[in-house]
């Protein structure tokens, strides 16, 4: 890749900025890279292309391709019920579709702390059982709320059509390329890794105070984290209750595993990116942008630590472009509280512009 000198990070923003970031772009066949600061404080660490970054909520992205595969294999359709492939499992949620997941239009709450509810880090313990429990949010395909939920449920269905744990289906699916530039702590995810945040204490100030959802538990007594959270999932629900990658967290990977992830998305994007409600098509965001002087789509998805992938396929004379942004917004020395955290899309459009400006001569910018 080549190595841009570009400011990424605005230092005298009002949030908490990033005290690290790398942003990787891709045009056509060319692949051009920057890194600023710090993948950790103390002790300080360089940021560099070579470091792992736990992706969050991207990693609802994987669970999207990883179905879109299976849709094109023939062993499920967008239209597939819930009741068809996990039957009595499905319960109350048994109309919905598999398109009506990915799109957050199931029915299903936005998140709940799996982790706090009885048996939880037992062995036998099944968080899918406790979604499926629940009583529905709203009928199906009435609402689009953005849920974690509804995407566990996604990678239950994975795990009913290959006969495997998700996160090994997604590895046999996806191919080798994923399984070589994509980890999750249960397998052991390689170093250097950059740090996230200071312990579980956004998650449990969300059971304290019960914002931005109510939550029917209670965290006293919990084994929350308190340290700096290196190489574990920063995501509670997929380290305290599944231990592994799950459907809507856990997945780690660089700048050049987003590349390529960015790479099967452009594939298919287009596809999902039809019939967008709030911005939100069939497991993924769509977003316009201006790029080397003109408006384009891009398609992708962002994730809580600061991560995000993008794509805009080739369109005119314009190349296919894909996206990757890698920050650890979560890292200070203390604890950050969720209100002064830089929102992830303004850190990579601010990134994708300083990009824009000193890779393209109609962008009118310099950076």
């Amino acid at each position: 890749m080549h190595e841009l000198d570009v400011r990424l990070l605005d230092q005298d923003a009002d949030w908490h900025v990033p005290p690290g970031a790398c942003m990787a772009v891709q045009v056509a066949d060319a692949r051009h890279v920057a890194c600023e600061g710090v993948a950790r404080l103390q002790p300080s660490e360089p940021m560099t292309v070579g470091h792992w970054h736990d992706l969050a909520s991207v990693s609802k992205l994987v669970t999207t391709l990883t179905l879109c595969v299976l849709v094109r294999a023939g062993l499920v359709e967008w239209q597939t019920t819930l009741a068809d492939v996990l039957g009595g499992r499905a319960g109350k949620y048994g109309s919905v579709t598999v398109d009506q997941l990915l799109r957050h239009r199931g029915g299903f709450r936005p998140w709940k702390p799996l982790y706090l509810e009885a048996g939880a880090g037992v062995a036998g313990f099944d968080p899918i059982a406790s979604i499926l429990a629940d009583e529905p949010a709203s009928a199906p395909d009435t609402e689009t709320v953005y849920s974690d939920l509804g995407m566990q449920v996604a990678a239950a269905v994975i795990e009913e059509l290959t006969g495997t744990p998700y996160p090994d289906a997604v590895r046999s699916v996806l191919g080798p390329e994923f399984r070589r530039e994509f980890a999750d702590e249960r397998a052991g995810v390689p170093s250097p890794c950059a740090a996230s945040s200071v312990g579980d204490a956004i998650e449990r100030e969300m059971v304290a105070a019960g914002l931005p959802y109510p939550v029917d538990a209670d965290g006293d007594g919990f084994a929350w984290r308190t340290e700096v959270i290196q190489g574990e999932t920063n995501d509670c629900n997929a380290h305290h209750a599944y231990g592994s990658a799950a459907g809507h967290a856990g997945w780690f990977s660089t700048a050049e595993g987003l590349l390529s992830l960015g790479e099967l998305l452009l594939e298919i994007a287009e596809e999902l990116a039809e019939e967008p409600v709030n911005g939100i098509g069939r497991g993924v965001r769509v977003y316009d942008i201006e790029w080397d002087g003109c408006r384009r789509t891009l398609v992708g998805h962002p994730g809580f630590t600061g991560t995000f992938v993008g794509v805009s396929p080739a369109i005119d004379e314009q190349p296919a472009l894909v996206v990757a942004w890698l920050s650890n917004r979560l890292h200070d020395a203390e604890p950050v509280a969720a209100s002064r955290l830089a929102p992830v899309d303004q850190l990579w459009r601010a990134g994708l512009a300083a990009f824009d400006a000193r890779l393209n001569s109609n962008s009118g910018g310099t950076a």
